[in-house]
């Protein structure tokens, strides 16, 4: 599979209850999305965009270009990294994930309430600050969470933690962050 292919033109996810906003993509920026939220790395996202092309380019050039497409991806969910920008198509429904069986154990309430964060788009920083823990200690949670989930990144965490309906399936797009921030 490449990540060029052609597609439908643009995607659209459910409009935001707060402030009526619908966010799009393209087919190609979907796709992109798409191997975030499975953990693919930028590396191998690069990789995808290439085939089918039959450009030279250096190293540092082919690198780039994945990183560059995870970038506009994010930019134009409005999100603040790749966990928020997974957790915002999966609310509005440009992603949806499979249905799995969660873990045996469960998930424990700190470590999805620590998700639940990282989903809403905050900081290993600011996480440990609204919780009132270290930083390492949200490190250690989001580590606990990869290996529990099978996960190769936090945006496959959030991925995951969807698929087995761990996190909520309201709607809080960026805008509520914005007038969080304000307050």
């Amino acid at each position: 599979m490449t990540l060029t292919d052609p597609g439908p033109a643009v995607l659209a996810g459910l409009p935001c209850p707060d402030c009526g906003t619908t966010l799009t993509l393209t087919g190609s920026q979907h796709r992109v999305l798409t191997e975030v939220a499975r953990g693919t790395s930028t590396e191998r996202i690069s990789q995808l965009l290439r085939a089918g092309r039959n450009t030279v380019s250096t190293s540092k050039d082919r690198d780039r270009a994945g990183a560059e497409a995870i970038r506009d991806v994010v930019h134009a969910l409005q999100a603040t990294g790749r966990p928020h920008a997974v957790a915002i198509a999966c609310r509005t429904g440009l992603l949806t994930p499979p249905r799995l069986r969660p873990p045996e154990d469960g998930i424990p309430d700190p470590l999805r309430r620590t998700a639940e964060l990282l989903a809403e788009g905050l900081t290993v920083r600011e996480i440990a600050r609204t919780l009132a823990i270290a930083a390492d200690t949200v490190t250690a949670r989001l580590g606990r969470l990869r290996k529990t989930l099978g996960a190769e990144s936090g945006a496959h965490v959030i991925f995951g933690l969807y698929a087995i309906s761990e996190l909520p399936a309201h709607h809080p797009c960026p805008c509520r962050r914005m007038h969080r921030a304000k307050r």
